[in-house]
Order: structure tokens, then C-alpha cells, then sequence
């Protein structure tokens, strides 16, 4: 019973960055590490051999988006071993305009696949990189969309965390109700 409250509890928390003012709801059981630098945050799966993560860069710039996605191309094939560009476009995610950019490329010996989401707000770029082993990505394909479709920037982000604690509360609050109605029907 509590393990099922931890885990509704859990599913229903997004992640807040009151630095940078965005929260993002990570998959359900990856574990949070929090970063310094560009690099804010990482959520990874260490439950399971696929190497999945979502990791979130920030960084102050004055592109546009178009500008700042043809800046991270040229670095993503400068930069990573065997880069391959799979499919580009221009999306919607929250509300919000972003570019996408689906990639292959080795890391260590080992073929990886990643979906990076960048979105310009504020003078910010932020780049969602979601990867995977490139031969388990489409097990972690739906967690990386509900984690991308859950991407908050601004006075939304916050507001997402303040519904999510009102969720969290109740949830509580009706497992504490079960809880004690069962230890009474016990004694009786």
C-alpha cells in the first residue's frame, strides 16, 4: 500500500529549477541528479540495461532558435563520433515553439540514439536530449514524449509544481483514510 502511494505520489511530481523557472515531470522511477553548469539536470533509468536519459541544458543566448539549432547541428557531427542525422522539424510542446532533431552516433563502441528538443525562451536555450541504447530507444520512446509533453517554462512551471503538490496532498490524505479504515475493520 505505501509502496503504491510513493509511486502515485511520485508519477504525480514534477521536477522544479527555480534557477532557470522551468519544471519537467521525469518517468516514473528514474532517479534525478541534479547538475551545475550548463547541464541542470539528468534523469537516467538505472533500473534497466537500455541507458536511457533525459538530460536538460540550459544557456544564456541571444539566437534565434533557428540560429541556436544550426549552432547545436554543426557541434552535435563536430563533436560526437559517427553523427547521424535521422529526421529535423519544427514542433509544438506545451504551448511552446521548439526544433527537433532525431540522431544516431557511438558512444565508447556502443550505437546511441537520441531525440533533443530545443526550445528559446527568454534569452535561454533549453535542449531536452533524450537518449537510449539505438537498439532499445523504442522502449523508451512513450516515457521520452510524456517527459517532452510535460516541459514547462516560466509562470506555467511553476504553477505545474503547485497543481502537482495539491495532487500529491490528496493522494496522502485518501491513503491515510484507507489505511485507517482498515486498521479499525482489523480490531474488529
Amino acid at each position: 500500500m505505501i509502496l503504491a502511494t510513493l509511486l502515485l505520489i511520485q508519477s504525480a511530481y514534477a521536477y522544479y529549477n527555480s534557477e532557470h523557472d522551468f519544471s519537467i515531470t521525469p518517468p516514473t522511477g528514474w532517479m534525478v541528479e541534479e547538475q551545475t553548469g550548463v547541464i541542470s539536470v539528468m534523469f537516467a533509468d538505472y533500473s534497466s540495461s537500455s541507458g536511457a536519459t533525459v538530460v536538460i541544458s540550459v544557456e544564456e543566448t541571444r539566437l534565434t532558435l533557428s540560429e541556436y539549432t544550426a549552432s547545436a547541428k554543426l557541434e552535435l557531427n563536430n563533436t560526437l563520433d559517427n553523427w547521424q542525422l535521422l529526421s529535423e522539424g519544427s514542433r509544438v510542446i506545451g504551448g511552446l515553439d521548439c526544433y527537433e532533431i532525431i540522431s544516431t552516433w557511438n558512444y565508447s563502441g556502443l550505437g546511441m540514439k537520441t531525440k533533443h528538443a530545443i526550445f528559446v525562451e527568454n534569452e535561454k536555450a533549453f535542449v531536452l536530449s533524450c537518449a537510449s541504447l539505438k537498439g532499445e530507444y523504442v522502449n523508451s520512446a512513450l516515457e521520452f514524449e510524456n517527459c517532452l509533453a510535460s516541459f514547462k517554462i516560466g509562470e506555467e512551471a511553476s504553477k505545474t509544481v503547485d497543481n502537482n503538490l495539491i495532487i500529491i496532498i490528496v493522494v496522502v490524505v485518501v491513503v491515510i483514510a484507507i489505511v485507517a479504515i482498515l486498521m479499525l475493520r482489523k480490531k474488529h
